[in-house]
């Protein structure tokens, strides 16, 4: 019984951030007197590659400047 309510959390946790995300995409910033998007793009609103990297333990490599 404990395992299906912690699957329904986890459930009803997914709704609550879709609705979050719903919001956030429709969010809007002045920009002079107009109202424009606040996400131009999908990534900048959720960048995949991003996450899979801090998830696989995957940095981006900062070139290293050597001094002559």
């Amino acid at each position: 019984m404990i395992s299906y309510r912690l699957k329904r959390l986890n459930k009803s946790r997914e709704i609550h951030e879709q609705a979050w995300a719903n919001n956030q995409i429709k969010a809007k910033k002045k920009l002079g007197k107009k109202e424009v998007p606040y996400f131009k793009k999908f990534n900048e609103f959720f960048d995949m590659e991003k996450q899979e990297k801090a998830i696989l333990g995957k940095e981006e490599e900062v070139p290293k400047f050597v001094n002559p």
